[in-house]
């Protein structure tokens, strides 16, 4: 709970947990932190980040059939498409 404290997130240990583990791993982590504090990870992490960086932590986060399912909604949201996203 160190990166996420309630009063903001200390971003330096939030991305070292979030980005360098792999998917298998955050989904273990994801799981101890709801046994330990009874709350879901992502949500405790959006609700401490914001804009764009709070996107790219709830990518880090996500299961990666969510993640492909992420960028082809934001690829395809709106007028036209972003092609190389897709």
């Amino acid at each position: 709970k160190g990166g996420v404290t309630g009063l903001g997130c200390d971003n330096r240990k939030l991305i070292s947990v979030l980005c360098t583990r792999t998917k298998a791993a955050l989904e273990r982590t994801r799981m101890a932190y709801r046994k330990k504090y009874d709350k879901d990870l992502a949500a405790a992490v959006k609700s401490e980040t914001g804009s764009d960086y709070a996107r790219m932590m709830a990518f880090a986060l996500a299961a990666p059939h969510e993640y492909v399912a992420d960028i082809i909604h934001a690829a395809c949201h709106g007028m036209g498409c972003d092609e190389e996203a897709l």
